[in-house]
């Protein structure tokens, strides 16, 4: 039973470095190579907010 919490417990500190990760990777590599699709797909999701 004390297996199955540690590895738990060492699957979620894994995880949450992973996700931060993949979300920084993510936001670089959007504004690096698209950054005018981003503003588009940006200005898009605004103005469907106003309407």
């Amino acid at each position: 039973m004390w297996k199955i919490s540690v590895f738990s417990n060492f699957f979620s500190f894994l995880f949450v470095p992973f996700q931060a990760y993949v979300v920084v990777k993510t936001h670089i590599h959007c504004s690096r190579r698209y950054s005018d699709r981003c503003n588009q797909a940006r200005q898009v999701s605004i103005s469907e907010r106003d309407i």
